[in-house]
């Protein structure tokens, strides 16, 4: 009996691997925009059957770890790619704030993905996803590669170079090339992402607030007995949450404003 093969698609990255594996067997950073390219994708897929798995697709099922924004031009063209082309078995689609709560061991609370295109705050009770007090932002990995861009040479590497400008710990300037990026200037940049509890929302629009403040609303509008049971856990997840120091600052401005609230460790949707 073949071992179904798991894959998480996102905007800017593809982790794939068996079914039971404690981590992905590969994870592929993509360009931006590959995630529609259906030759692309076909290429990536065969790629990673033949040479990784190891396994023929016909005699395989895929579990895809889906975002809860994925739109469904994006599912169709999966399912062209691996159901027509590649001729997988069959293909089932599970939400990853879901498994981001299995694979933290509970079936209540706040998840907070922040992926490449967009911050997904979403409350969860019993496994349940409650979409009508869900909110999203543009604030996400996106966000800060542009304002990078920005300062930094044309022609630079972002993909390489921006994690290791956001890694870069203490007091140190960050050298590349003429220019010097100071522990002030990716403050900066963190602070305008995240955001600060005493902002006022009214000066962003909806899908503009910084994280902080998109959680804060989610909390202020869950119900008495919803908000009850989501304090205790919140699931921050995503590729950009993973910058150091990011995970705390965003505890902490909630903190501020709900004492109670308590991050709890995540695998995230790889579970």
């Amino acid at each position: 009996m073949n071992i179904p093969i798991v894959v998480q698609f996102g905007s800017r990255s593809i982790l794939i691997g068996r079914a039971g594996d404690a981590e992905p067997l590969d994870t592929k950073l993509i360009p931006i925009g590959a995630a529609e390219d259906e030759e692309f994708l076909w290429r990536l897929f065969y790629k990673c059957y033949h040479d990784e798995l190891m396994v023929a697709p016909s005699s395989t099922k895929v579990v895809i770890i889906e975002n809860v924004l994925l739109p469904l031009n994006r599912k169709e063209l999966l399912c062209q790619v691996l159901l027509k082309r590649l001729l997988v078995s069959s293909i089932v689609f599970v939400p990853d704030v879901l498994m981001t709560c299995f694979s933290s061991g509970v079936k209540d609370g706040l998840v907070i993905d922040v992926g490449w295109e967009y911050v997904a705050v979403v409350p969860i009770l019993d496994l349940r996803i409650l979409d009508n007090w869900s909110h999203i932002s543009n604030k996400a990995g996106k966000f800060l590669y542009d304002n990078l861009k920005e300062i930094l040479p044309p022609g630079t590497d972002l993909d390489t170079l921006v994690p290791q400008i956001m890694a870069c710990e203490g007091d140190k300037d960050f050298q590349y090339r003429e220019i010097s990026i100071t522990k002030e200037v990716r403050n900066g940049f963190l602070k305008q992402t995240i955001g600060h509890f005493d902002e006022d929302p009214l000066e962003y629009d909806d899908d503009e607030l910084p994280i902080s403040q998109v959680v804060l609303k989610t909390l202020k509008d869950l119900p008495v007995d919803v908000k009850k049971r989501a304090f205790p856990n919140l699931m921050i997840t995503g590729l950009a949450s993973n910058i150091p120091g990011f995970k705390m600052k965003l505890l902490k401005e909630v903190k501020v404003k709900f004492p109670r609230a308590e991050g709890i460790t995540t695998l995230g949707p790889w579970c």
